[in-house]
């Protein structure tokens, strides 16, 4: 069966009703034989500040789109979003918005997870948020100042989760779990543990508790690189495993990835496969799956839909041939002289020094990003109550593509740093404010390429496709035209999770970072080598 479109999803359902700008479908599928059905849509969160709604940004052309990154399921089956435009927590049950938890004393929540009874978020380190019980659902705790044992075995599930996520690394194709066990809480609270290990056909988790046994859940995956990991054990005592295999097709990103669920000999009972098509959300874990084994994942290409899928026999995709990594692990270690020069004037961008002055803080605009209210220059949120300190990186701002020395003096100018407010309407300018001082997407890679500024497009027509992954080279690109683009660095095909080591300017980092992004979130980019350099 044919996935339906969020949208289509939308005017299908038959039981919906509007409740601060969230609509709950009390529509749940059961049962499996063969191909799944359609995900079915639970609740759609509209764009916007008001109760119920979520921050998004981007999605114009050239800025990939930012909303809540990711969400999780409570043991009463009520949904928590994190809303990290907005700088909070939304609730949400079954009979419709619950309430919002405030956020804004973090600077740039990037992540969420909840373990025994406890929910954290990434916040440049695990940050407990709120705590839950049957009694009083969840409660917000004050100040949010990371109240929690950091030895604590929920603090270690987090960590795991947020490793898993892929962040926390520093950059250089590491992880923040890699010398360790992974850790993962049931639903009863209790601790699990578990790590991957490569076989000939595939990947096997070792998953134990410190006073049992362990429990091995085979996985046959292949590709130029796969992964898994734990990320639920239900009431049923369960487990769920996310699986994912990439390769190369048309030039771009492959990516097939589900949830296999075993039982607690290790046996496979069920597959739940992220669809294809635009828009389901891959930060985070990408799967949410709740006590009683429901598997739900979201999709922002209208606002923010959360879908439950239905289980199917197969995953979507069968496996395929496991091709050897370390050829590609040696093949990134020797870098040329030219390409070196383009990883060099990138890290100039992410490494620069500057001061945060009140006038590039606060100036005429307010921070609020409202199109219809004329209103277009949204402050990076990790700049928030950062004024007279020493900022590290160029801002992200939408449009904008100064070099290094031309980002000095507008600061030096007092100009406004940075700008997340995104559009595309030549009636605002496309919400480009140009005394704005900071870098965008494309206008990095320009620059570490050291040509005119381009757009995404610009980029390809610029480019040399190539037809694998294995074929980067540092200083090549990943570019999804129209949306955005990243500087190639290292492929990491054994990390967990497989990555790529990349420099962008982006809305998930509010500026310049050099990061480990998960292979999962570059679905559909195509690989270019820039055309000037010969390979």
């Amino acid at each position: 069966m044919a996935s339906l479109s969020p949208a289509a999803a939308l005017r299908v359902a038959r039981q919906a009703y509007l409740c601060n700008g969230l609509a709950m479908l009390l529509a749940f599928p059961i049962g499996f034989a063969g191909a799944a059905p359609a995900p079915a849509l639970v609740a759609n969160m509209t764009a916007g500040t008001g109760p119920g709604q979520v921050g998004v940004l981007g999605g114009a052309e050239d800025a990939g789109k930012f909303g809540p990154p990711s969400f999780v399921v409570l043991p009463d089956e009520s949904l928590v979003v994190l809303d990290a435009v907005n700088l909070r927590l939304n609730v949400i049950s079954k009979r419709g918005f619950v309430k919002a938890i405030a956020l804004d004393t973090l600077h740039a929540p990037r992540d969420l997870a909840f373990a025994a009874g406890k929910l954290y978020v990434w916040d440049d380190s695990v940050v407990q948020v709120a705590k839950y019980s049957a009694a009083g659902g969840l409660i917000a705790l004050p100040r949010h100042n990371g109240q929690q044992e950091s030895s604590s075995l929920a603090v270690r599930a987090a960590r795991s989760a947020f490793a898993d996520a892929g962040l926390a690394g520093k950059g250089d194709g590491g992880n923040l779990e890699s010398t360790s066990a992974m850790s993962v809480t049931d639903s009863s609270g209790r601790s699990w543990n578990y790590r991957v290990a490569r076989q000939r056909e595939g990947l096997a988790l070792k998953v134990w508790r410190a006073d049992g046994e362990p429990t091995t859940l085979a996985l046959p995956l292949g590709g130029v690189a796969e992964g898994a990991a734990l990320i639920a054990i239900d009431s049923q005592g369960n487990f769920y495993v996310r699986a994912e295999q990439f390769d190369s097709a048309e030039g771009a990103v492959s990516a097939n990835i589900f949830v296999a669920k075993f039982n607690s000999a290790g046996k496979r009972l069920a597959y739940f496969s992220l669809p294809d098509g635009e828009g389901w959300v891959t930060s985070g874990r990408v799967f949410s799956i709740s006590p009683t084994g429901r598997v739900y994942v979201a999709n922002d290409a209208d606002g923010f839909g959360i879908h439950e899928l239905s289980a199917s026999a197969e995953p979507a995709a069968p496996p395929v041939a496991v091709r050897p990594k370390q050829a590609l692990v040696e093949a990134a270690r020797s870098i040329p002289e030219e390409r070196a020069a383009i990883l060099a004037r990138a890290d100039l961008f992410y490494k620069l020094a500057w001061p945060l002055a009140p006038a590039n803080y606060n100036g005429k605009y307010s921070s609020v990003c409202d199109k219809s209210a004329g209103k277009f220059w949204l402050r990076p949120s990790r700049l928030n109550g950062k004024t007279g300190e020493t900022i590290k990186a160029v801002p992200y701002a939408w449009g904008i593509k100064d070099t290094l020395v031309g980002f000095s003096k507008k600061i030096g100018a007092g100009a406004l740093a940075g700008n997340v407010c995104t559009c595309r309407d030549p009636k605002v300018n496309d919400c480009v404010i140009r005394e704005v001082a900071g870098i965008d997407c494309s206008g990095l890679v320009s620059r570490a390429w050291n040509i005119v500024p381009l757009g995404t497009s610009g980029l390809a027509a610029k480019g040399r496709q190539l037809d694998r992954i294995e074929q980067l080279l540092p200083g090549d690109i990943l570019n999804k035209a129209g949306s955005h683009v990243i500087l190639f660095v290292a492929f990491n095909p054994t990390a967990t999770p497989p990555s790529v080591t990349a420099y962008e300017s982006s809305l998930h980092c509010d500026g310049v970072c050099r990061r480990d992004i998960p292979l999962r979130q570059l679905r559909g980019y195509k690989l270019y080598s820039p055309a000037f350099l010969e390979r």
